[in-house]
């Protein structure tokens, strides 16, 4: 995938001009080469990254946010300055709730 988007923005960035008559969607199924990774040991919180968007990532934006939210910050008080859901701390592992059916598979679309 990778070598696509280099070869893409090579033919954008060379000296003639090309004009398409419509733009192309390349859609991406599966797992996700982004930073949000979920090991056996949990998830590492990174720099930039929100709980809505970890939770997002791993059950899906048809999940009950509310309800996982709560039951992360409760089951990860390590992760939370002062159990404040919007103040988790870079660096710690989080254990992610189960028994909410999320697939864990991001679908990427990228439109050139």
């Amino acid at each position: 995938m990778k070598l696509f988007v280099a070869c893409v923005l090579a033919c954008m960035m060379s000296g003639t001009a090309t004009f398409a008559q419509e733009p192309f969607i390349v859609l991406q199924y599966g797992p996700s080469d982004g930073p949000a990774t979920q090991s056996t040991e949990g998830h590492t919180i990174r720099k930039g990254e929100t709980l809505n968007g970890i939770l997002r990532h791993y059950f899906g934006a048809d999940a009950h946010l509310k309800d996982l939210v709560r039951e992360t910050v409760q089951g990860n008080p390590h992760a939370f300055r002062g159990g404040n859901a919007d103040r988790m701390l870079m660096g710690q592992t989080l254990r992610l709730p189960s028994g909410y059916g999320g697939t864990g598979e991001v679908d990427d679309i990228y439109f050139f």
